[in-house]
This record gives C-alpha cells, sequence and structure tokens, in this order.
C-alpha cells in the first residue's frame, strides 16, 4: 500500500521520511552533525569522477549526480537510522570501531562525526581513496586499510576493538569466507563489546530486493539460482548469468560476489547456539519502540506480515533474523573461549 501511494525514490516520500526520521533522532547525535558548504559538497563530487571514474567522468556528469545523490540519501540513513540505533546499546564516544566494508565513507563519517575511532577496510582502492577525501572534507578522521574481512585478524593480529561492524558486506563472500570473519572478528572484540552486521539481506525472506529482484531467489539452490538469473529485471544482472552458462567453480564465485543472503544459520555455525549468544538489538526492533508510525506501517506491510509470520514459527530466534535485512548486534561476555 505505502509503495502505491508513495513509490519508493519519490520526492514526496523521502521528504516524509526526513521528517519523521529528523523528529526522532536524539539531540545528542544530532548536534554532533557536521554541515557542508556547497563549495565542500562540489569537493566531494569531484572526488567521486577522479576515484570512482578515473576522471572519466565529470564532476557535473549525470553519472557522478547520481551517485552523489545516493551517496547522500545513504549518510542521511547511517545517521538518522544507524548511528541512533548503535548509539541505544552504547554511546559511541571513544569507541574503538572497526568497520568492514566501509565503502565510499559515508557510514565511516557517520561514526567518526559521534567521536569514535574508526579504523575503516574494503576491498577497492577506488572506493577507500573517496572514503579517505570524504573523512577530510567533513573533518573528521579515520584509519584507512585496502584488505579482506578474512585477514583482518592477521593483518591487524594486535588490535582489539569495542565494536566491529559489517556494513552489507557478509552477503558477498562465500560461505567458507562468512564463517571465517565471523570468527576471527569476534575474537578481535575486547570483552563485553559489540558484534554488528548492518544491511545484510536475509536469504529467509521471500522476496530477493538487493541482487535479483525476483521472489523466493534466495531460496533456490546456486545452480538453480545462477540459471534463473535471466528472469531477472535487473539488466545487468539478467546478461551476466543465465540457462546457457556452465555452473563452475569460477562462474559459483562471481555468482556469489553478487550476493546471495545470510541468515541466523552461519551465526549459530560460527559462534555457538543462538541461545548462548546475547543478541542486544535489531534495527528493526528499535525503530518499532521509537515511533507508533514505523510500527504501525511495519505492521500493515507485506514485509512486517511474513517477518511475524517467521516469528510464530520459531519464536526461540530473536526477531532480527526474520527482518528482510539482518540489522543485528550481538554482546560477546566477558568469559568468553573460543
Amino acid at each position: 500500500m505505502l509503495n502505491k501511494l508513495l513509490p519508493k525514490g519519490s520526492r514526496t516520500r523521502q521528504k516524509l521520511q526526513a521528517w519523521y526520521f529528523n523528529t526522532h533522532v536524539p539531540k545528542a547525535v544530532t548536534q554532533n552533525f557536521i554541515q557542508l558548504s556547497d563549495e565542500k559538497i562540489n569537493h566531494l563530487k569531484e572526488s567521486l569522477a577522479r576515484n570512482i571514474y578515473a576522471s572519466a567522468k565529470a564532476p557535473d556528469s549525470p553519472e557522478v549526480q547520481q551517485d552523489s545523490e545516493e551517496l547522500a540519501l545513504r549518510f542521511q540513513n547511517h545517521r538518522v537510522q544507524i548511528i541512533p540505533w548503535l548509539q541505544s546499546v552504547r554511546p559511541l564516544k571513544g569507541l574503538r570501531i572497526l568497520e568492514i566494508g566501509c565503502g565510499n565513507g559515508t557510514s565511516t563519517v557517520a561514526l567518526a562525526e559521534q567521536g569514535a575511532v574508526v579504523t575503516a577496510i574494503d576491498l577497492e582502492q577506488g572506493l577507500l581513496n573517496d572514503a579517505r577525501e570524504r573523512c577530510a572534507t567533513f573533518g573528521v578522521s579515520a584509519v584507512f586499510h585496502l584488505m579482506n574481512a578474512t585477514d583482518v585478524s592477521t593483518l591487524l593480529a594486535n588490535e582489539q576493538y569495542d565494536m566491529i561492524l559489517f556494513y552489507a558486506v557478509l552477503e558477498h563472500m562465500t560461505y567458507a569466507e562468512r564463517l571465517t570473519a565471523i570468527r576471527q572478528t569476534y575474537g578481535m572484540l575486547l570483552p563485553g563489546g559489540l558484534w554488528c552486521v548492518v544491511g545484510t539481506p536475509n536469504r529467509l525472506h521471500f522476496y530477493d530486493s538487493h541482487t535479483a529482484m525476483l521472489p523466493f531467489f534466495y531460496w533456490l539452490p546456486d545452480e538453480l539460482a545462477m540459471k534463473y538469473a535471466s528472469f531477472s529485471s535487473r539488466p545487468e544482472f539478467a546478461d551476466r548469468f543465465g540457462s546457457n552458462e556452465e555452473f563452475t567453480p569460477e562462474k559459483e564465485l562471481e555468482f556469489a560476489r553478487w550476493g546471495r543472503g545470510v541468515s541466523y544459520h552461519e551465526f549459530e555455525l560460527a559462534l555457538g547456539s543462538l541461545k548462548k549468544l546475547n543478541i542486544v538489538s535489531s534495527l528493526a526492533a528499535y525503530l518499532k519502540n521509537r515511533g507508533i508510525m514505523y510500527r504501525i506501517i511495519k505492521n500493515r506491510s507485506v514485509n512486517g506480515r511474513f517477518s511475524s509470520f517467521l516469528r510464530k514459527q520459531y519464536p526461540t530466534v530473536h526477531e532480527g533474523f526474520f527482518d528482510p535485512f539482518l540489522d543485528i548486534i550481538i554482546r560477546k561476555p566477558p568469559d568468553f573461549k573460543e
């Protein structure tokens, strides 16, 4: 119903969402927001053109303009949803945070402007360069490393953190990489530290809104899913895979990199029984408690009703594992033994 009345991406919906979230964001968070001049906003566009497009596009080109708008929306989402949620569990000021999958640095800035001490990693040098410039433009600092999530426990072997964040990255790993990254990074947390996953599509949900834009796609075996990809409404995805493609190990890896979703099963395999994990919060639960409007929309939406159905089937599993996207915070116990 909401999508019919207010289509995703429409200016009316964006204004409504901005009003709603801004009226519910704690002052302790908003007072730290850094505002940019038009000159600095233009500098961010120049950084995008230089670092992402290797200067092949002008800062005022449609491609750079579109990317700038998308990053601005992403930054707003971090500020008014993710940051208040994290802050509700533990104040961010002074926390040593390892951010895995920093991308263009919108989330890095959102964390750093709240006083967090951020170490950020990503696999693409261009993204890291843009993230570094973004932080400098906002006047905040962070340490950046080019590395894989499975390498952090080796390359950052002597480091420990108060919080570790996986930002929309677990779904792009293979099964083996995912388990390794979860186990190793959990071990790098200080006792009582917070291990968080943000924005990872949930394979238990009926619709893949991340990669294929198809119903029930996450539920298909990888080989069947890859061959069925030609039915996707996403041209670049449909053209890359399909029924004529041979399911080789190389193709299987490429397919996994596009994103296949994650569920609570990996967490249980990597860290032990869910009953013993201290899952302290999920984003959807936080937002429902923050305002009645979100609660009403969530409860009446198709996604909300499906999540509620799943919770009724497995009431012993934390409700956050049944949302369309996994946004979960787990606290490491002081007496945790690997």
